[in-house]
């Protein structure tokens, strides 16, 4: 007696099912690894914020080479040119990465450099409000009174010289910059003896700060007399503002000029 075989419907579906699976797996391409790859790196470039600010040209690039790839291998499984546009787009991420980079680099240097600037800036004001001194367009100017000497003298007085320390301080500081020192008188006495008298007070300026270690190259001394008042010379104040010694600080280059000599009178 012949065994009798039955097909069961629900074997012959299971059957039928693997059957599709195997020609549906068949009929797929396989993943290509080097592309998968690519796809993820330039994911990661795209997802950057300072890639996507800084290098849009380059990633545009990049993302265009991978369209291309993945058409590529859709359409003919190429490997050869798949790999090789893979590579292309790999190369123009990597290159909108290192535009970033540099660009965010030379922001941070710019950020750095204006903290800097800064910095620099309030600590030079700081030394411009201790000297007392006040900007003007040739750069800085220090006033010092008629505190430095005696009346009709051009030599300093000892308890002045305190008021010139701060002076010394600085331009040993600013190696770089130039002084121009410049006596002034009041009215009182002859015109030749204030100007003769306001170059002696200047040079006694000059000749203390060369003491204290300041280039005599930097330096130059000029006597004014009487002619540039600041104030009345009809009143007792207004003729001590009017003594004074100015010495204007720059960093520009000043032409030196050999200093005078005089001797003292009798005057103001």
């Amino acid at each position: 007696m012949r065994p009798q075989i039955s097909f069961q419907p629900s074997r012959l579906i299971c059957i039928f099912l693997v059957l599709v699976s195997v020609l549906i797996t068949a009929c797929t391409p396989v993943a290509n690894m080097s592309l998968e790859r690519t796809r993820t790196d330039y994911q990661q470039a795209a997802n950057d914020p300072a890639v996507r600010a800084n290098a849009s040209a380059d990633l545009f690039a990049a993302e265009k080479l991978l369209q291309k790839a993945e058409a590529t291998w859709e359409e003919d499984d190429d490997s050869d040119e798949v790999e090789h546009l893979s590579y292309l787009t790999r190369r123009k991420v990597d290159l909108a990465r290192a535009t970033a980079s540099q660009a965010v680099s030379k922001k941070t240097f710019e950020e750095l450099s204006g903290q800097k600037d800064q910095i620099r800036l309030q600590a030079r004001e700081a030394e411009i409000a201790k000297l007392k001194a006040k900007k003007v367009p040739q750069g800085i100017l220090v006033t010092l009174g008629d505190v430095l000497f005696d009346t009709a003298r051009s030599n300093l007085k000892p308890g002045s010289l305190q008021n010139l320390y701060p002076l010394v301080e600085y331009l040993r500081r600013h190696a770089e910059t130039r002084v121009k020192i410049e006596g002034h008188t009041d009215d009182r006495g002859s015109a030749d003896y204030n100007a003769n008298l306001s170059q002696m007070r200047a040079e006694a300026v000059r000749n203390f700060l060369v003491t204290n270690g300041i280039s005599p190259d930097r330096i130059t001394a000029q006597g004014m007399g009487e002619d540039y008042p600041v104030a009345t010379n009809s009143s007792a104040a207004g003729r001590q503002q009017n003594r004074r010694v100015e010495v204007t600080i720059t960093d520009a280059p000043t032409a030196t000029s050999p200093a005078s000599t005089g001797s003292p009178g009798s005057g103001m």
